[in-house]
Formats: C-alpha cells, structure tokens, sequence
C-alpha cells in the first residue's frame, strides 16, 4: 500500500514538472515545425493538449488488456510520438537530454518505423514500436516496478511505456540490447543507432 502511494505521489510530481515544461515542449514543436515543413501537427497537438490533466489519465488508461489486441492500440500524430519520447528522455536521461533525443528517435526509426508499423521482427518474436520481445518487457519492467516508475507490465504495443522502457533501460546501460546499437558497438554501419558516449 505504501509503495503505491508513492507511486502515486511520483506520478503526480512528474505530471507537475511536465506542465512546468511548457516552454521545452514549445521548442520541440519548433523543432518540428521546421523539418516536417507544415504547421498541421500543431492542430492534433492543440487537440491532444487542450486538458492535460484529464486527457494523461485517459491515455494511462488507454492501455490495450493483452498483447494478442495490438490493433487496439491508439495510433498517435507523429507530434505526439515526438513529445512522448521528449517526456521519457526528460524522465529518464536528462542530463544527457540532446544525444539521448537523437538515440531514442533513431531507435524508433530503426526499430519500426516510429510506430508506423505493427510488424513483428526476431521471427516474429520483438512487437511494439521499439520491437521488445515478451521476455525482455517483462524483466525490464519488473525493474522500473522495483524502482517505483510503474506499478504494472503494461503492454510492449503502448507507444508512450515502450518510449519510457527504452529510455530507462538506456539509463541503465542496455541499451545493446537494441540490434541497431548493438550493431554500432561492433563496427557496423548497417543500419545503426550511436552507442550512447556515456557508456
């Protein structure tokens, strides 16, 4: 019970710091409006953000009840994917906020397409937008639920946790467990991710 409040109390403090951060996001929709060449995604992002508060909840409830549902899933804007890694680097890696930003989209790109896809790689093994096996999932997120970041699995297919797995499991130095960096440590230039200069 009392690990539960402090969940809570977590998440409350961090959905606190995100509405502070207004001013980072509005960087970040610069960022995009520049190189996506078009002023559209700011209508979905207005849309998405009208209510922050009520509308967070419904996205942690959003969640789809098993992994075999994958089309239940609720596809996001690219502007929205965008903030979601944002918000799991500015969780996660902050103080290595620029270099983790580019790792994180470069493995969204490598891995599926940021989303675009619900293809299964590995054999069909890796699913969701940052391609986890079932088994890596699950021990990943036993150890964000020992360090208190979620109080659930969730599902690999949910393209905010995956964003939030994959940049915690980089703070914690796996990120070779990614095809795309792993690839980088050895030499490769095939489809590569940058091995993370902190390591």
């Amino acid at each position: 019970m009392k690990a539960r409040s402090r969940l809570k109390a977590r998440k409350r403090k961090v959905l606190y710091a995100k509405l502070k951060k207004v001013r980072s996001v509005g960087v970040v929709l610069l960022i995009l409006v520049i190189f996506s060449g078009g002023y559209a995604p700011l209508l979905d992002f207005a849309a998405y953000n009208s209510n922050p508060v009520a509308e967070a909840g419904e996205r942690e409830s959003s969640n789809p009840p098993d992994e075999v549902q994958t089309s239940s899933v609720r596809e996001f804007p690219e502007v929205e994917k965008s903030i979601m890694i944002a918000n799991a680097v500015e969780e996660f890696l902050p103080e290595h906020r620029s270099e983790a930003l580019m790792i994180m989209h470069c493995l969204a790109h490598r891995e599926n397409g940021h989303g675009a896809s619900d293809a299964h790689g590995d054999n069909g093994k890796a699913g969701g937008p940052f391609q986890f096996w079932e088994k890596t999932w699950v021990r990943m997120r036993k150890h964000m639920m020992k360090d208190e970041h979620t109080d659930e699995i969730g599902s690999r297919y949910d393209f905010n946790e995956s964003a939030r797995t994959t940049a915690y499991a980089i703070s914690k130095g796996w990120s070779y467990e990614w095809g795309p960096i792993y690839r980088a440590s050895q030499g490769s230039n095939f489809a590569t991710c940058q091995v993370p200069s902190w390591y």
